[in-house]
């Protein structure tokens, strides 16, 4: 059996029109996307976002990307609301792993 985890980033977003899109952008990774409703613009810039952070990861590049971004690790194990800026909202963008269980028992030795 395989076994699965997600992380789930909180990353805060600006939704703007321009002409005739819809124009969704998280400027901490300058990453941005589009669509023809806001709805749809939050759609893509959620799946933009992920496959950046897929992409950072299989790359080995996502911690550097993190700390050039100025992210440090929240240790305090708070819960706490991400408040965003004005102009600005806050969304869900999940990253999922899986391992099969024989190459857990195999590998992991954490």
């Amino acid at each position: 059996m395989d076994s699965r985890i997600t992380i789930t980033f909180r990353v805060p977003i600006k939704v703007q029109r321009e002409g005739e899109w819809i124009v969704s952008c998280c400027e901490i990774f300058d990453v941005a996307s589009q669509g023809k409703t806001e709805e749809e613009a939050r759609r893509n810039i959620v799946e933009a976002l992920g496959l950046f952070f897929q992409t950072a990861y299989e790359m080995g590049t996502l911690e550097e990307i993190m700390k050039e971004c100025g992210f440090s690790p929240d240790v305090s194990g708070a819960e706490e609301a991400n408040p965003s800026l004005p102009g600005e909202e806050v969304l869900n963008v999940p990253l999922s792993f899986i391992i099969s269980q024989k190459m857990h028992v195999d590998r992991c030795r954490a």
